[in-house]
């Protein structure tokens, strides 16, 4: 799923204290960012294109659009292309959200939905609805990972090698130990080695990024008794529930599916509501998803009395 960030993330310190006042944001470590969602959206359409990412803008230059997300940040253009289609239960979701007078979108994709070209020069193809995305790699080059998109430019660079089955330890500091020179790395054959770098990125996502700094010495680690430091602060990953449906003479075809196939209702998410009265800030997006197509281990199978072979014989049907 290809989220920005609303402008009310960049800024809920200063926004919850507008709405609400300082007493609302007592026990909460709450900070802006120091940069503005406004001066980020030319770097999030400068990826999108890179990406691929399908869906339709809801905020276009602040003209609201109905089948987008309303409650989205201005964006300068649309997608680069079109949302992805909806599976039945996708279609039964929107509709169902939209006549309870919420605002359902087709979630902005990492899965494109059409074949593609994006500027590094890179032909990605259209997604084929297979749903194994969670857990594989796209053979169609539909999946907007760096291996689809970007790994291909760089590969024909002369000044670029790509080491698999290859895991970086820790970045390796100057002698000094204010800045990195490179990192040491262990190969699948256990064989550690050292590549000086100008440049060190930690782009593990932010549960290694927090790690591998740790590991690496890299800022000051937070401490919580004293509140100083910020590797590590407000360590969290994203918190889901979900709810399983089952519906009586409906075929909802779970063979189909994809990484970030889903319909959502951002009416309850960020600031979108009123907190005056609610012991908290935040929210969350509800989405219909249709992730995962995977036949047998990943679909709950409705419990039935006396299944046996009939269950067996309708399973491998």
């Amino acid at each position: 799923m290809s989220w920005r960030f609303t402008p009310w993330d960049f800024e809920v310190a200063t926004q919850t204290r507008e709405r609400y006042g300082a007493k609302k944001m007592a026990g909460l470590q709450l900070q802006d960012w120091g940069v503005t969602y406004d001066e980020m959206e030319p770097f999030y359409d400068r990826f999108e294109r890179i990406a691929g990412t399908s869906g339709y803008a809801g905020n276009l230059n602040g003209e609201k659009r109905t089948g987008g997300n309303v409650f989205e940040g201005a964006r300068k253009r649309d997608y680069p292309t079109p949302p992805l289609k909806d599976t039945h239960w996708m279609s039964k979701y929107r509709k169902t959200t939209e006549n309870m007078g919420y605002h359902p979108f087709t979630v902005p994709a990492g899965n494109l939905s059409q074949a593609y070209v994006n500027p590094l020069g890179v032909s990605m193809g259209p997604c084929t609805y297979c749903g194994f995305c969670d857990f594989h790699g796209c053979g169609n080059f539909s999946k907007s990972s760096p291996q689809a998109c970007i790994l291909p430019v760089l590969m024909r660079r002369p000044n670029f090698t790509l080491l698999t089955e290859t895991e970086v330890l820790h970045a390796v500091k100057h002698e000094d130990g204010k800045t990195v020179k490179g990192v040491k790395f262990v190969t699948q054959d256990g064989v550690e080695g050292f590549q000086p770098a100008d440049v060190v990125c930690f782009t593990a996502y932010q549960m290694d990024n927090v790690r591998l700094m740790l590991l690496s010495g890299v800022g000051e680690k937070y401490d919580p008794l004293i509140g100083r430091g910020t590797i590590g602060r407000n360590y969290n990953y994203q918190t889901c529930s979900s709810v399983t449906g089952f519906f009586d003479n409906e075929y909802m075809n779970p063979f189909i599916g994809g990484g970030a196939l889903a319909v959502q209702i951002d009416d309850f998410n960020g600031d979108n509501f009123d907190h005056s009265d609610l012991d908290f800030i935040g929210g969350a997006g509800i989405m219909g998803f249709s992730p995962m197509a995977v036949r047998f281990n990943m679909n709950g199978l409705r419990p039935a009395p006396n299944a046996g072979e009939a269950m067996e014989g309708r399973l491998c049907a």
